[in-house]
């Protein structure tokens, strides 16, 4: 059998299949012999090294490749006019491959309700991200729909308008969820004069507390020689009749209807003999309500070279009229230097259908990169020629329970290697201490710039086999300020070409106050140095609301400039202006005030505060038990 692609991707996609299989069956020897000349010219690794205990942390248990849970989920709600955040544990920080991740948000108040689907595309590091909405549906306030942010860490906050929202995170990275969350449902054939079937997933037409949203990946058999496919939307509504659907190919294939059932149950209508596969917003509770039903068949891979073919699916032909949701990523570079995409794949009678659906790219003028390919009955893609990661989830009924025997993600992507090269750092003081698994060079950065970089043969072998190494900050580098320190090892990939892999622990934020400051805090916003080398803490980090607040306080401050106001003018007259435009908020709903508990000793201290506000209550700050009126603050 020929290799079969879609027209839909492109009408070079057959030669460039072509091309690429071709060079690289061409290339095998000459890239064997390459590697050969380069390995004997490589210099040898020393084996002795002088033995200084470091007193290093004992290293953590590696992290496991593939999650115990099919995917991050998150729950908030507030009262307006505080904009809620759904803090996830997934961490954009993707490292080498980059990564691509779905988030399915719902959200519901009283007198409106709304779902979005959306892109997320990792950085590499350095908390670097980019969110698209694909399809968003419901009701909505001249507020925007759904914001995307992260913690100074990382992590994935999805922010939502005011009411209850949850959110699920499905993504191509398999230690952080293996996507053995969606559940397939087969459709009835057709009786009658009629040609649709119909499915119902059990779940109501009208939504509960924190919305409802799912995604349905629909396809059929084939219908005058094609299989039909399409993906949709689908929202609940508060209450009954606010049942809709949006397809994410409106000209193709939009063949499905979502209806309300007489007892207002969600009904779908389709194709005969249609296949499903359906996400939900709530993917854990789902998957209890739905316990007996097939899961969908959900795989990881990655490769340290994307242009050579990567298999996805074997003995296609036995899933003829099924259908993949795929997700690509990659990277070529540091920090923002990724691309990711998602595709619709249609298993046909001979071949398959892809088609792109969404996309982004930090680096590259159109995300949509990735040709698939179906080549003696197995599904394969190929891309760019750097590291790259895939998963997919797809309405065929899963045949591998364990996840880890369907995530195909233990080499490591920085090398292209089947060992993972590992280290770790941590500060003592103004000293940077670490580790490396192997003999490496390690390369040290202070905001951006390389400050050292130690040889192998200046590390230190450590009792437990590890080798340290430590390198203490001059005065300069150390000096008042709020520094960020990465560290790396230096590894060479399969060709013997150095590569920066950045150690666990790594980066490391310093931050230094100059004489007189103990400590200091930007109300609202992130971590600041201001213009007299001050280092304002970062308060989501650092601090929560009052507790009286409870869970649904998670996030009291917002990050807008009010343009009703003079603050531009008082921004430009000082150097930190940036400080000024973020700001702490509560609402009566919840407890009007907000607790900082600073980490200082007990002693006499001097409390200065920056505020532009005019709606400043009384008492407007409690310290030590002591109650300050907003007249007496400014009078001081």
């Amino acid at each position: 059998m020929g290799t079969k692609v879609s027209k839909k991707q492109g009408d070079n996609a057959s030669q460039k299949v072509a091309a690429v299989t071709a060079f690289s069956s061409a290339g095998k020897g000459a890239q064997i012999k390459r590697m050969a000349l380069l390995s004997k010219k490589s210099s040898v690794k020393p084996t002795n090294f002088q033995k200084v205990d470091l007193n290093l942390s004992p290293a953590q248990p590696p992290s496991s490749v593939t999650a115990n849970f099919p995917c991050y989920e998150a729950s908030s709600s507030g009262g307006m006019p505080v904009q809620i955040w759904m803090k996830t544990g997934f961490n954009i920080n993707a490292r080498h491959g980059g990564g691509t991740a779905l988030v399915l948000i719902s959200r519901n108040k009283s007198d409106n309700d709304g779902s979005e689907l959306q892109l997320i595309r990792c950085g590499v590091s350095g908390n670097h991200m980019q969110y698209t909405s694909i399809v968003n549906d419901g009701t909505h306030s001249i507020y925007e729909w759904n914001e995307v942010h992260t913690t100074s860490t990382g992590d994935l906050c999805p922010a939502s308008m005011f009411g209850k929202a949850h959110c699920s995170v499905f993504s191509n990275i398999a230690r952080m969820g293996h996507c053995g969350c969606a559940v397939v449902y087969e459709g009835s054939k057709a009786k009658g004069f009629s040609s649709a079937g119909v499915m119902r997933p059990g779940l109501n037409a009208a939504c509960g507390p924190g919305g409802g949203a799912l995604v349905v990946i629909c396809s059929a058999p084939p219908a005058k020689g094609v299989c039909p496919g399409n993906i949709y939307l689908v929202h609940q509504g508060n209450s009954e009749g606010r049942l809709s659907a949006k397809p994410l190919f409106p000209n193709k294939d939009n063949l499905w209807k979502f209806v309300a059932s007489d007892d207002e149950q969600i009904e779908v209508q389709g194709p005969s003999q249609s296949h499903y596969a359906v996400l939900y917003s709530f993917s854990e509770r789902f998957a209890r309500q739905q316990a007996g039903k097939p899961t969908g068949k959900g795989y990881h891979s990655q490769t340290f070279d994307g242009s050579k073919p990567t298999r996805l699916l074997s003995r296609c032909s036995t899933h003829m009229g099924r259908s993949l949701l795929l997700m690509c990523s990659c990277s070529s570079g540091v920090n923002d230097a990724t691309t990711s995409a998602i595709y619709q794949v249609v298993l046909q009678k001979s071949g398959m259908q892809c088609n792109y659906i969404a996309g982004s790219s930090g680096n590259l003028e159109s995300p949509s990169v990735w040709t698939v390919s179906c080549d003696n009955d197995e599904l394969s893609v190929v891309g760019p020629s750097v590291p790259s990661r895939y998963a997919f989830i797809a309405n065929i009924p899963e045949d591998t329970p364990s996840p880890s025997d369907r995530c195909n993600q233990t080499s490591s992507l920085a090398a292209g290697l089947d060992t993972a090269f590992r280290g770790g750092v941590e500060m003592r003081d103004k000293t940077v201490v670490g580790w490396v698994s192997e003999a490496v060079s390690v390369r040290i950065m202070l905001n951006e710039k390389v400050i050292e970089t130690i040889q192998m043969p200046q590390l230190l072998e450590q009792p437990d086999g590890r080798l340290g190494f430590q390198r203490e900050l001059t005065d300069e580098e150390n000096s008042p300020g709020l520094k960020l320190i990465k560290v790396y090892g230096l590894v060479n990939d399969m060709y013997n070409n150095s590569v920066p892999v950045e150690l666990e622990g790594s980066p490391k934020e310093v931050q230094r106050q100059p004489p007189g400051v103990l400590f200091a805090v930007n109300l609202g916003g992130p971590a600041y140095e201001a213009e007299n080398k001050v280092v304002y803490a970062d308060t989501q980090t650092l601090f929560n609301v009052h507790p009286e607040g409870g869970y649904q306080c998670t996030r009291k401050y917002g990050e807008y400039v009010s343009t009703k106001s003079n603050l531009y003018s008082v921004m430009s007259s000082t150097y930190d202006g940036f400080l000024y435009s973020t700001y702490n908020t509560t609402h009566p709903e919840f407890a009007d005030d907000i607790e900082y508990k600073i980490p200082l000793p007990a002693g006499n201290y001097k409390l200065k505060v920056h505020c532009l506000s005019s709606g400043i209550g009384s008492p407007y700050f409690t310290v030590s038990g002591d109650n300050y009126s907003s007249e007496q603050i400014k009078n001081q």
